[in-house]
């Protein structure tokens, strides 16, 4: 009887120190929301979204790990992102979306998040080759206006 009294309290002590460690990493989580107007069709990874008003919210996981979110004017989800690369760098020019031509298609390369200091790039199709590397400092750049943190 008693041991089944302490198996009892340790396991609810373990499930209350869970929650507190649980509850300190989701605090420590940033959000970044922000705003932008494709002019223009573009493909982001995977998905094609046609050019329209779209909101971003990027988030940061308890672990650090970043993910977005990319939704239509109506709210319906477009993309989801999950940047593979992160580096620390400004855009003079503020937060932005990169898009570069490739083969014809306009796709989305980078996104500069002023307010955090970061960069993320994605992934192209794979039949870009040197047109990637040409094009790195050409091509259009999108505005993304935050719109709360």
């Amino acid at each position: 009887m008693k041991s089944t009294k302490t198996i009892t309290r340790g396991i609810t002590l373990l499930m209350a120190l869970m929650a507190l460690c649980i509850g300190a990493g989701a605090a420590k989580a940033q959000t970044y929301k922000g705003e932008f107007t494709l002019t223009t069709p573009v493909k982001w990874d995977q998905a094609s979204l046609p050019a329209g008003q779209y909101t971003l919210t990027l988030t940061s996981s308890p672990a650090g790990r970043r993910y977005g979110v990319v939704r239509s004017e109506s709210g319906h989800i477009a993309v989801m992102v999950v940047p593979q690369i992160a580096t620390q760098e400004v855009s003079p020019a503020g937060s932005e979306l990169r898009i570069l031509d490739v083969g014809g298609e306009s796709v989305v390369r980078s996104m500069y998040i002023s307010d955090l200091g970061l960069v993320y790039n994605f992934p192209v199709p794979k039949n870009a080759g040197k047109s990637v590397g040409q094009a790195a400092n050409s091509g259009q750049r999108v505005k993304v206006n935050a719109s709360g943190k």
